[in-house]
This record gives C-alpha cells, structure tokens and sequence, in this order.
C-alpha cells in the first residue's frame, strides 16, 4: 500500500474515532437550533431563521427567514445536506427533496422533544450526546415533578397575546401545548379546561375560569411596562390571581420554545407557584 494511501486510511480512521461530522445543516426553528448547540453541533449549522438567537453564537449564522416565510433561494445557494423542519414546513420544502435530505421533527410536546433530540442526534452521528441530553433533561424534569407539593393544584393562565393596551382579544395557552405539561410537573394546571389549542377568551370567561395565578408574555421591545399591564388587570379585583398579585409578566422568549431550556421553564413556574402568596 502506497504512504499516500495509508495516510487517508490513518486520517478516516482518527476522523471516525473522534466523531469528526461535516454536514452542513439547516434548523428552521430556534428550539432545534438550541438542540444543535447543545449537542456540540453547532459548527455545522450555516443557516437558521432570524428567531435563532440562542445561544449568542446563533446570531451570527447566516439568516434564511422567519417562521414560514423561508427564503428557498438562499437555502439553495447555502448548499445544505440536511435541513431540519417542523411539519408544517414540508409543503414548502418538498421540491428541495432531490436537493438535500430534510429532516422532519415535532414539538408539540415533551415525549416530541426528546423524540426530535435522538433524531437529530442519530442523523448527525452524535447518538451518544444525544442519550446524555434525553437523559439529563429528563432527570431534571423529574426532579421537578418530585418536590414539595402543593395541598391543591393551582390554576394558571398563561396569554401570549391581546389588542395592545386593553384587556380584549385575549389568546391563551390551551389544549395540546407543550406548556401544560410544564404547568403539570410544576404542580400546577392550565384554568381553561376546554380542548382548543389557542382560545380566544374575554375577561368575563377569565373571571369565571378565576386562576391563582396569571402569565402574560411580553417580549416585544416597545412592549408595555409591567406597571401598566399590571394596571390593566387592577381594574379585575374579582379574579383570585388579581387579589393576590399573582401577574407575572414574563419577557424570555424562550417559554414559549419547547427545546432544551424547558427545565429553567418548569422550575421557574414551580418557584412562582410556591411562594407565600400563591397560597
């Protein structure tokens, strides 16, 4: 065998041994982004939407879009051999098929999210990192679920969107988040009962749903102060989570992101639901 040819050998083989990878990947959300880095494989995304901005180093990956309104053009100057995507990405991907190798992934819930971990971990060559996670995430989630719990389950309500600077058209989690499992291992569960994802509720069906605690997400820069949403919800002295002072006004987005952060999400609603005046 020739030198030339036993050094290739030697250099495939330390490249195997070292777990070396090359693909160049696509993640067209920020929770499979924050995957990736977690995963040590953060060095072969080339593209991600411009909602990517964790962790910092996300930032500076070359941007092709937002949620839906993907830019195919630049996916195919970017070269991809993988890209990552939800299901509802694929009716618009499906003509990249020949292209490049796209990877669908949920994350509708939790048992989704470690799902999507070992898939993109197998695809990547990276089955033992993506093992540690799952199993890292699942013991913290447990270690959550297993804590001092409350004599009764609290009520929560969490609203991701309303008409600016009033108290109508309010969206609220609902049935089939993600975040009701969270509210559950937090020993809490979600005030509205009904089975549509994303309700459109009015303030009379939240007096009557009366949670101990209510979350409003407010991560736009020229959201809002607290002082004045706060103010809003005064005007309701009726619901229980008003009387106690139970508003949380919640800036990180990555609540609203089932990836590898769901822990620090569990735990911090834990903590709300367990101090003094949530009783």
């Amino acid at each position: 065998m020739k030198f030339r040819e036993i050094s290739l050998a030697v250099i495939v083989i330390i490249a195997l041994s070292l777990n070396i990878y090359t693909e160049r990947v696509i993640s067209l959300s920020p929770s499979i982004t924050e995957i990736l880095f977690e995963l040590g494989l953060g060095d072969l995304v080339v593209g991600n939407t411009k909602f990517c901005n964790f962790p910092p180093q996300s930032n500076s990956i070359k941007k092709i879009g937002g949620y839906l309104d993907i830019n195919m053009e630049l996916i195919i100057e970017l070269q991809p051999d993988v890209i990552f995507h939800y299901p509802e990405h694929f009716q618009r991907l499906k003509k990249l098929s020949g292209i490049t190798k796209l990877v669908q992934v949920s994350h509708k819930n939790i048992s989704d999210l470690l799902s999507s971990i070992k898939t993109i971990s197998m695809e990547l060559k990276s089955e033992t990192e993506g093992k540690v996670l799952i199993t890292s995430l699942k013991s913290k989630l447990d270690m959550i679920r297993n804590r001092k719990k409350n004599s009764l389950r609290k009520k929560i309500l969490i609203i991701i969107g309303r008409d600016p600077g009033q108290l109508r058209n309010i969206t609220i989690i609902g049935y089939g988040d993600f975040l009701n499992e969270v509210m559950s291992i937090s020993d809490g569960e979600n005030a509205y009962k009904g089975k549509i994802s994303y309700p459109s509720v009015s303030i009379e069906s939240i007096i009557k749903m009366d949670p101990d605690i209510i979350i409003e997400f407010s991560f736009l820069e020229q959201a809002p102060s607290e002082d004045f949403v706060i103010s809003l919800w005064e005007k309701f002295p009726l619901i229980r989570a008003v009387r106690l002072g139970n508003i949380q006004i919640i800036k990180d987005d990555y609540w609203v992101r089932p990836g590898p952060r769901i822990t620090k999400i569990a735990k911090s609603l834990y903590e709300m639901l367990h101090t003094e005046k949530s009783h």
